[in-house]
């Protein structure tokens, strides 16, 4: 048997799958299936990765149309949400404290960046989250031209 050939193209060839033991069959076949699915696993994380940044991006357009601006809070670390400071209808300034999240490194504060009025949370106490998911959203009125 020819073994220089890949798995792949031993399977495509009629005569050289002939003469494959089960044992070879079953393995070659088990090979296939398993890059099969890997490969079904990256397509999938990819989309969910461009739906992510889609949503991201219309949250904000939506908000730009209504003549808003709006900054999303984000995680600073990968973890658990302890706490939310912030409340939906309030106020936050630049430096106030949002939400704490524990981290591998311990626990990780998230200030608002600009002053701006909170528009909605969330997350709760107990959430996981991952680096840059959005906690918050704030919304600050743009300045009249």
């Amino acid at each position: 048997m020819d073994r220089s050939l890949g798995v792949i193209e031993r399977f495509k060839d009629p005569d050289v799958l002939a003469g494959m033991s089960l044992g070879e069959k079953l393995g070659g076949s088990l090979i296939i299936m398993v890059l099969g699915i890997l490969t079904c696993i990256v397509v999938l994380t990819l989309i969910m990765i461009v739906i992510k940044i889609m949503h991201k991006l219309m949250e904000g357009s939506a908000a730009r149309a209504a003549g808003r601006s709006v900054l999303l809070v984000t995680s600073p670390v990968a973890g658990s949400v302890v706490s939310v400071a912030a409340a939906v209808g309030k106020n936050a300034s630049k430096g106030d404290l949002l939400a704490t999240v524990a981290g591998p490194q311990g626990e990780s504060g998230v200030c608002a960046a600009e002053t701006g009025r909170v528009t909605e949370i969330k997350v709760k106490a107990g959430d996981s989250v991952n680096v840059g998911d959005v906690l918050a959203v704030l919304e600050k009125k743009e300045a009249a031209k």
